[in-house]
């Protein structure tokens, strides 16, 4: 299996129809508060594979990674694989380049 891109008007999209989708946030807490996606679990991207070991989130979930620009995200969708999940998406261009710069809407400046 290979990490999938999800579109931030894609994700936005499904997130309005009401499409059950566990977000990741990876970024630094001092990240997330600054910015992030209504109902976005923030786990660093340092702590996301004791996360994963965890067996908090079942593994027939979706499941979307979120960083600042994709990059995070991305090895957080990798080690989601490696660990047995499997419908697993990283949000393209995170939440900088990506879901801010479409104008989508963000929780700012708190947790």
């Amino acid at each position: 299996m290979s990490v999938r891109d999800i579109m931030p008007e894609d994700l936005y999209r499904r997130l309005q129809v009401g499409e059950e989708m566990i977000l990741i946030d990876v970024r630094l807490p001092a990240e997330y508060e600054q910015s992030h996606i209504d109902g976005a679990r923030n786990v660093p991207l340092d702590q996301v594979v004791d996360f994963l070991k965890s067996d908090e989130i079942p593994h027939d979930k979706t499941m979307v990674f979120i960083c600042k620009t994709g990059g995070r995200s991305y090895i957080a969708s990798m080690a989601a694989l490696a660990h047995g999940y499997s419908d697993v998406y990283n949000l393209k261009y995170g939440m900088e380049l990506g879901w801010l710069r479409e104008g989508l809407p963000a929780v700012i400046g708190q947790t």
